[in-house]
C-alpha cells in the first residue's frame, strides 16, 4: 500500500460572535448572518456562537465577560481571533411601566461604559498581535411593525406604548460607535447601514413584506389614523423589510449584515479575510491515492 504523508497543517482561527438575540439567531436555518460567515470560512475559521436572547451589555459584563475573555492568568489556551460584540437592542428598550420591555432598560451612559469595557476585555483575550474585535451596533427599529408584532404574539393593543423606537436605537448606535472608538477596536453601524441599505423593498420576504404592511395599517389606526376604509397609512420603510417583527432580521436582513460585517473583516483584519487565511487541509485531489497492492 502506498505510504501517505502527513502534512503540516496550520492552525485554524476561531471567531467568537457574542451577542444578543440577533447573535443567537445567527445561525437561523433561513440563511442567518453567522451561518453564511461560518460559510464563507469553511475549512479555514471556527465560527464559534455565543448568543444570550434577552441579554444587556449589563449582563454580558456582569455574567459572561470573565467566561469569555479571561483576564491575565486565566485558561486561554485557544484564544479568538475574531471577537464580534453586538449588545443594544435590549439595551435600548424603552424604560415606563407601560412598556413591555422595561425591565431590560439600561441608561445609554451605562450602555456606552459597558461597551467600552466589554470590548477592551475583548482586545486583550484576542489572539496577542493578530486578533481583532468588532463592535456592531443595535439596528434600527421600525415601531409600527413592532406594535404589529406585539399584538399578534402577545394579544397586546393596538394602542400600548411600543417597547423600542427609532430614534433610542440610534442614540444607543451612537454610544457603541463612541465606546468602540475609545476602546481602539473597529466597528459596525448596522443602524446606519440598514437605512442607507436599497435592497430591502423585495416582495420575496415571507414574514417582512405582509407584517410590515399590517404594521403600518396597525400604527396609523392606533395613532388616530382612523378606521379601516379612512386614509390609507404611509409606506414602511424600505429598509423595514430587513426586519422580521421591526427588531430581527429577515433574510434579507441576514444578507445585508453578513455583508457589512464581511466589509469591516475585509477593512479592518484584512489577514482574516477568507482569502488570506489557509485551508485546514490540503484538497483531496492534492493528496496520494490509496492504492492496495496485488498479492
Amino acid at each position: 500500500m502506498m505510504a501517505m504523508t502527513s502534512p503540516t497543517l496550520p492552525l485554524r482561527p476561531r471567531f467568537l460572535l457574542v451577542g444578543d438575540s440577533i447573535t443567537q439567531q445567527a445561525f437561523n436555518p433561513a440563511g442567518g448572518w453567522g451561518a453564511r460567515l461560518a460559510d464563507a470560512y469553511a475549512r479555514r475559521a471556527d465560527v464559534v456562537l455565543r448568543g444570550y436572547s434577552g441579554y444587556t451589555s449589563h449582563h454580558a459584563l456582569t455574567v459572561l465577560a470573565d467566561r469569555l475573555f479571561p483576564q491575565a492568568g486565566g485558561s486561554a489556551s485557544d484564544p479568538p481571533s475574531l471577537v464580534t460584540l453586538w449588545f443594544g437592542a435590549n439595551d435600548a428598550a424603552l424604560p415606563g411601566p407601560d412598556r413591555g420591555s422595561a425591565s431590560q432598560h439600561v441608561p445609554v451612559e451605562a450602555f456606552e461604559a459597558n461597551i467600552l469595557a466589554l470590548a477592551r476585555r475583548a482586545a486583550a483575550a484576542v489572539a496577542p498581535g493578530t486578533g481583532r474585535v468588532l463592535v456592531i451596533t443595535p439596528p434600527p427599529v421600525h415601531e409600527p411593525a413592532r406594535i404589529a408584532h406585539a399584538a399578534a404574539q402577545y394579544g397586546a393593543p393596538l394602542d400600548k406604548p411600543v417597547d423600542r423606537s427609532l430614534a433610542a436605537s440610534g442614540m444607543y448606535a451612537a454610544a457603541a460607535c463612541r465606546a468602540a472608538a475609545a476602546a481602539g477596536v473597529g466597528c459596525v453601524d448596522m443602524w446606519t447601514l440598514f437605512q442607507e441599505d436599497e435592497g430591502g423593498g423585495g416582495g420575496d420576504e415571507e414574514v417582512g413584506s405582509g407584517l410590515h404592511h399590517q404594521a403600518a395599517r396597525h400604527h396609523h389606526r392606533a395613532t388616530g389614523g382612523g378606521p379601516e376604509g379612512g386614509p390609507a397609512p404611509p409606506p414602511p420603510p424600505r429598509w423595514a423589510a430587513l426586519l422580521s417583527d421591526g427588531l430581527h432580521f429577515s433574510p434579507s436582513g441576514d444578507e445585508v449584515a453578513f455583508n457589512a460585517i464581511s466589509a469591516a473583516i475585509a477593512a479592518h483584519a484584512a489577514h482574516l479575510s477568507p482569502g488570506a487565511l489557509p485551508m485546514d487541509a490540503p484538497e483531496w485531489g492534492a493528496l496520494g491515492s490509496f492504492v492496495e497492492k496485488s498479492s
